[in-house]
């Protein structure tokens, strides 16, 4: 990474909430286009929501059995 790259950190952030407009997108990939260290950023910010969305989908499943269980020893 270089200095530039610093403007396109917060992109890459906002890029999974669809906060960009379509020129901040069409900068972003073509800056990811030239630049590794910033495409391999993006992968590892990519493989960090999709281990949080595992971890939030098994968390709700755990918290609705724990509910299931509480509701169920309380007889309610």
């Amino acid at each position: 990474m270089n200095d530039r790259c610093t403007r396109y950190e917060e992109r890459l952030a906002a890029e999974p909430l669809n906060q960009l407009s379509a020129r901040d997108l069409a900068e972003l990939e073509g800056h990811l286009n030239r630049c590794p260290d910033c495409a391999l950023l993006r992968e590892q910010l990519n493989e960090d929501d999709r281990r949080l969305d595992r971890f939030v989908e098994s968390s709700a499943e755990f918290l609705q059995r724990a509910e299931d269980r509480i509701t169920r020893d309380l007889g309610t």
